[in-house]
């Protein structure tokens, strides 16, 4: 087993428009660790690397957005991709 994952997170509002001005954080569950947050890339893309298989709580926020989370569980292949879509906040 290789202690270098990574989990790849794409940013997508309904139509499939990247998000450039979201917020990733990930932590790990059920057993927290320490909580990382990133902004995704020009791509609407960001990367976390990980050194353990498991379930995972990612959750994401972006202005004009309802924020999200889900749960993506990580196996032990080297790269996860993971897709969070972002529904348009009520105005």
């Amino acid at each position: 087993m290789s202690d270098n994952r990574q989990i790849h997170v794409i940013v997508q509002d309904m139509s499939g428009n990247r998000l450039q001005n979201a917020t990733v954080v990930i932590e790990r569950t059920p057993f927290p660790v320490e909580e990382t947050s990133k902004r995704v890339s020009a791509k609407g893309e960001v990367d976390f690397n990980i050194k353990a298989i498991g379930l995972y709580e990612l959750s994401c926020h972006a202005a004009g957005f309802e924020p999200t989370s889900i749960t993506a569980m990580i196996t032990d292949t080297p790269v996860s991709l993971v897709l969070i879509l972002l529904r348009p906040a009520d105005v």
